[in-house]
Formats: structure tokens, C-alpha cells, sequence
């Protein structure tokens, strides 16, 4: 016994100045991170840093929430994003350890209906081109909304049958969390598993990681945040948002801890391995970082080194600054996530952001990349850089002097026309003189607030949005009168709001009170029971029909069927299926031949998960009228559409 007591004696002795090290080099991490939060408008952080087989520093910064009191610590549940995508990857290693899979196995050997528009080319692809993103599936930024938690990955898969792949699988990268999706989806074919109880039980529980999850069921147990939106001078709470249950095995809904993190980092740095548990041999660990892909890296005017990027599975491999870094990045669009590793100095990192700091202006704050490589230098006892810093001047310094007389030209309300870009789908714009005293735009989803900005004019039709976020220019649309019509963000069209069209529609209620929309007021309508029919004043040939009634558990392609069973179908337009309230609204065209007539048809259905209610609607009109008033109808409907629960 005294010979322990001597030995451990002796080895503390020897780890003091170690230890003593260690402190110093942590309190220079911890100043950095002030530092940080003092200099930029992120409500909340949280870090962990890992070395060998411990955590040796874990700490919060700042607030949950903006105005609020309660402290961000290591145990404050945030979104991760694409930090799930290593995870995916582990479990699709863990499968192929036990022989139940392997990476090179073509995906239709586990889905064989799996396919995208030109088969030849999705036939080709293999799992190991799912997790190294080769498999050129493309990015649709977007999921396919689904009753059902349990199915919505496999529905969202099969939704696939209407992409195109423009290139040979296998050859070159492309970001694809379609292909992490079709690879959650085998992890369950396979292990007999949902995505999300897998990784319960053979990631999360041996390696302790008791407070995360991808389970909506436990968000509220664990008092999980969403984050925050971007403001003028600040970020906003973000409200509770509708569960995105068809991308989650690419990170849509994964929750952890910046502790929980750590859990997973020294298991990574330790040949799959914590605390005696074994998640992953030490060769599937090496096959995670191994080079799979080489891309284009960040240039140097955008803080980068010029030097290509390898993609491993699920993990990126960069040189920078004379050091290979595995790392990777996550958001969810209100929160945001980094982890990095040396494995030179056997150090991890993992920070968790309450807002989405990639969206902050690079020409003012440092970006979540500068951060995460600034702490690991700290870590190595190497001095700050500033790489993933932009290294040039911010471009719209011009100015023009918008007089105030023609301020009311652009004020108003504007919503998205045509294919906008999923992102700025059903936005609707409002222009209007602010607390500045200046013009300032906000953006909204539904009533949720998703942009606000001030307007800095370089010409009568061109604006750049400044507020804390990267700017970025827009451009409206004068007619020759020199009024503004519309506004162009992004690729995505906004038109300018006539008001006086608001006042040609009314508000239609059944008869039992479950089911509200608006509606024009020169239709005529009549409801029987749980139906309801309309014409057009202008054309009785364009008419309208729909019923009010249970939930069925029927394939919107079954119904169309049904529906379209005495007609022949001449061709059929993109089925679209979204989110709206609470609810999802599934709609298809069809153009159809019926006793020598060629017709439009529009056939809809929107279904309510509280009320257990779905509403279906056809739209027939005789072809070529399909006019802008129809368009403005069926967009009015669906903005507008409500159950109300008895």
C-alpha cells in the first residue's frame, strides 16, 4: 500500500506542470470566448474541449434566450444540424461490422424500389456514395411534410422518383442530404429499427449522451431550445417550428449538448472507444476520416488557404494553417453547431450556437470556422489567425439618396410569385418607414418573423439589406411610370400587394363551424352537408368542388386516381406537397380528355393532424383558362384555409 501511495504521489508530481500548462492554456480560451460573445450578437454558446480520454473544459456563454435570464450552459439542448451526418455514418459502420451490409452494396439491394427520374444513373448508386456525398442525388432544400413521423423518411425517399441526376455517380462531390436521408432509411431496413431508436440504442446510450436525441416525443422533456432569427441589431426567439421528420438522419431535428458532444469526440479519439465501451473498431474510426473525395476549399479573399478539401464519411479534411483539422459544421437555419479535431495533439472541440452565426456579415463578425480553428490553436498553445476571415472590403459602399417624397412608392406589402426558391416559399415582404427614420424591410413565413433590415438604396430599383446578417442586394421592379411592382430576392420574385383585391374575397365558413377560407365574393357557392360547390360568374364551365371529412389514410395518387376514374389522363404536372399552418396541403394538375373535352384539373387535399380533419378540392376548368385570377384564387385559399377544432 505504501508503495501506491508513493507511485500515485510521484505521478501527480510529475503531471503538475502538465496540469499547470493545461490551465493557463484554458483560461487563454475561455478570455477568447469572452471576447467573442462581447464582440458579436450571438445570444448563447456552448463549448466543450476534449482531450485524450477527458473532458478538460466545458463552459456556457450568455443566454438560452435573447431578453431572458437563464444561462446557456453544456447541458442547454440545441439543434446540431449536420453534426448528425458523422453519426449516420456511424451507425452504417456499425451495421457493416456485424456483415449485415457493406458500403459498396448498391442502395436497391436493401430499397429495390429506389429510384430518381433517370434510373440508369440512381441504379449506380452505392452506400459508400451516400455518406461521401458522391452519389449526385441533388439538393431540393426542402422536405416532403408527412403525417407520420414513422414513415416520413421512407415517403420522403420515394419522392425521389421525380429528381433528375445531372452527373455519374460515384465521380465528383456535391452536398446531398437527400443521400443521407436514403441512408437513415437502410440503417432501418437493415436493423429491423426507426433511424431514431437505432441510434438510441447503439450510439447515444454506450456513450452516455442521455440528453440527446432526433425523438419529438422527449423536446419538451428536455427543455430543448430553436434558437433564434435574425434581426435589425439582434437576434429574435424563434418559435416552436413544425417537426422536419424527413431529413432527420441528415440533422434536421437532431438535439444534443455541447457535454454530450463530448462524449462522442473521445470515443473518436480513442479508437471507438468510452469508458470501456466499444461503439466502433479502431479501423471503421480510421475509415470515417479517410479520404474518400477531394473538392475545391474555401479561396483566399474568403479567408481561406486556397487548398482543396477531402470529405471522409460524414467528416471534412482540411489543412489549415500548416495543421490537418477533421471538423464539420451544422445548422438547422436558428441554430448552429461546429466540432473540430487534432489528431496531432489528440484535442477535440465542439461549440453549440443558439442562432445561425454562418448567416451573420463576415465583413464584421468572425465567422463559426474562425472560431472553431482559433480555439483549437489555443488548445496547441499556437497563436490565433485569421483564417475564414474575409479579407476584403465590403462591395456595396455605394449610396444613393432615395428622397423621402418617393419613400411611399415602395411601401407595402409583397408575396411570392411563381417557383420561388423553397426558401423564401410563402414569404410575404413588407416595406415601411422604421424607428430610423429610413426604409426598412422585414420578411415573414406565415406570421413568423424571418428577416428584419434596414434599405440602403444604390440606385432608384437596387437595395442592399444591412442589419446584423450578411448583406446582400435586392431589386425591385418600377413599371415605366416609375412605380414599384415588385421586389426580386434571391432568385425569387415578390409582387406588390393590391389591396384592393383583398377586398374582392370574403370569408367562408361551414356549416358546422370546422373549416374556414377565404373565397371570392362574386362566386357563387352552396354547401350540402360536408360538401361544397362553386362556378365562376364569368365561365360556368370552371367550377369548383370539395368535401370536409375524416381523415383517410389514402395515397394522394390513389385518390387522384379515383377522383379522375371516368377521364383519361393526357399528362400530369409536379406533385407539391407542403407545409401549411399546421397542416399539409398536397396538390397535382392533371390535363384530361372527357367525351371529346380537354380539361385543366387542379386536385388538392389538405390535411390537419389536431383536428384529425382533411379537406379535399378539385379545380376544373376547360383548357387554357387556368387564368391569373384562378392562380390568385387557389393561393388566397390556401393562405387562408383553418380548421378550428370543436
Amino acid at each position: 500500500m505504501t508503495k501506491y501511495i508513493f507511485y500515485c504521489f510521484f505521478l501527480l508530481l510529475n503531471l503538475s506542470p502538465l496540469f499547470s500548462q493545461n490551465q493557463v492554456i484554458l483560461k487563454e480560451v475561455d478570455t477568447y470566448l469572452n471576447n467573442y460573445m462581447d464582440s458579436v450578437p450571438m445570444p448563447g454558446i456552448a463549448v466543450v474541449i476534449v482531450q485524450g480520454d477527458q473532458i478538460i473544459f466545458q463552459k456556457g456563454y450568455g443566454v438560452e434566450k435573447e431578453g431572458g435570464a437563464k444561462k446557456m450552459t453544456t447541458q442547454t439542448v440545441t439543434g446540431i444540424g449536420e453534426l448528425t451526418m458523422s453519426m449516420t455514418a456511424m451507425a452504417v459502420l456499425q451495421l457493416a461490422e456485424k456483415g449485415k451490409l457493406s458500403l459498396d452494396d448498391k442502395v436497391t439491394k436493401y430499397l429495390p424500389w429506389f429510384r430518381t427520374a433517370n434510373k440508369p444513373f440512381s441504379d449506380k448508386i452505392t452506400i459508400r456514395m451516400l455518406l461521401n456525398h458522391t452519389s449526385g442525388i441533388p439538393a431540393q432544400f426542402e422536405s416532403i411534410p408527412s403525417l407520420n413521423d414513422q414513415t416520413a423518411v421512407e415517403e420522403f425517399v420515394r419522392s425521389m422518383d421525380s429528381y433528375y441526376i445531372n452527373k455519374t455517380p460515384g465521380l465528383s462531390y456535391g452536398a446531398s442530404r437527400e443521400g443521407y436521408c436514403v441512408a437513415g432509411l437502410i440503417i432501418s431496413k437493415v436493423s429491423g429499427m426507426s433511424y431514431t431508436d437505432y441510434v438510441e440504442q447503439y450510439i447515444f446510450r454506450p456513450l452516455a449522451m442521455n440528453r440527446t436525441t432526433t425523438n419529438p416525443a422527449k423536446l419538451a422533456e428536455l427543455d430543448a431550445l430553436y434558437g433564434h432569427e435574425i434581426g435589425l441589431d439582434k437576434c429574435q426567439p424563434a418559435k416552436k417550428s413544425i417537426f422536419d421528420s424527413s431529413y432527420v438522419p441528415a440533422g434536421s431535428e437532431m438535439r444534443s449538448t455541447a457535454e454530450d458532444l463530448g462524449h462522442y469526440l473521445i470515443a473518436l479519439l480513442n479508437e471507438g472507444k468510452y469508458k470501456g465501451k466499444q461503439v466502433l473498431n479502431a479501423a471503421s474510426v480510421e475509415q470515417m476520416f479517410a479520404t474518400e473525395v477531394t473538392f475545391n476549399g474555401l479561396g483566399t479573399m474568403l479567408g481561406g488557404n486556397g487548398l482543396s478539401i477531402d470529405y471522409g464519411l460524414g467528416w471534412l479534411k482540411m489543412m489549415i494553417d500548416d495543421r490537418l483539422l477533421y471538423v464539420h459544421t451544422g445548422n438547422t437555419g436558428t441554430m448552429s453547431s461546429l466540432i473540430g479535431i487534432n489528431p496531432a495533439t489528440k484535442t477535440a472541440a465542439a461549440i453549440l450556437f443558439n442562432a445561425d452565426s454562418d448567416r451573420f456579415d463576415q465583413f464584421v463578425y468572425p465567422s463559426i470556422q474562425n472560431v472553431g480553428n482559433n480555439i483549437l490553436h489555443l488548445l496547441a498553445n499556437e497563436t490565433p489567425t485569421d483564417f475564414a476571415r474575409v479579407r476584403f472590403d465590403d462591395p456595396f459602399d455605394d449610396f444613393y439618396d432615395l428622397q423621402k417624397t418617393d419613400w411611399e412608392k415602395y411601401q407595402g406589402r409583397y408575396v411570392s410569385i411563381g417557383d420561388a426558391h423553397p426558401i423564401y416559399k410563402d414569404y410575404t415582404i413588407e416595406v415601411f418607414v422604421g424607428d430610423s427614420d429610413s426604409l426598412e424591410l422585414k420578411g415573414f413565413k406565415e406570421d413568423i418573423l424571418k428577416g428584419h433590415f434596414k434599405l440602403q438604396f444604390s440606385s432608384p430599383s437596387r437595395a442592399v439589406l444591412r442589419s446584423i446578417v450578411q448583406p446582400r442586394e435586392i431589386q425591385f421592379k418600377l413599371n415605366p411610370n416609375g412605380d414599384v411592382t415588385g421586389i426580386f430576392i434571391f432568385g425569387s420574385e415578390f409582387k406588390k400587394k393590391d389591396d384592393s383585391l383583398g377586398k374582392q374575397y370574403t370569408a367562408i365558413h361551414a356549416p358546422n363551424n370546422t373549416l374556414s377560407f377565404l373565397f371570392p365574393k362574386n362566386w357563387k357557392y352552396a354547401w350540402q352537408g360536408n360538401q361544397f360547390t362553386a362556378q365562376s360568374p364569368e365561365n360556368s364551365a370552371i367550377q369548383l368542388k370539395g368535401n370536409v371529412e375524416s381523415i383517410v389514410p389514402i395515397d394522394f395518387a390513389d385518390y387522384c386516381q379515383k377522383q379522375l376514374a371516368n377521364q383519361t389522363i393526357i399528362s400530369k404536372g409536379i406533385l407539391k406537397k407542403e407545409t401549411v399552418k399546421d397542416g399539409i396541403w398536397t396538390e397535382q394538375s392533371f390535363c384530361t380528355k372527357e367525351n371529346g373535352e380537354i380539361k385543366q384539373q387542379l386536385l388538392v387535399r389538405y390535411q390537419d393532424p389536431k383536428t384529425q380533419q382533411q379537406m379535399a378540392l378539385v379545380l376544373s376548368n376547360p383548357w387554357g383558362e387556368f387564368t391569373a385570377e384562378l392562380q390568385e384564387l387557389v393561393m388566397r385559399f390556401q393562405k387562408s384555409v383553418s380548421f378550428e377544432e370543436n
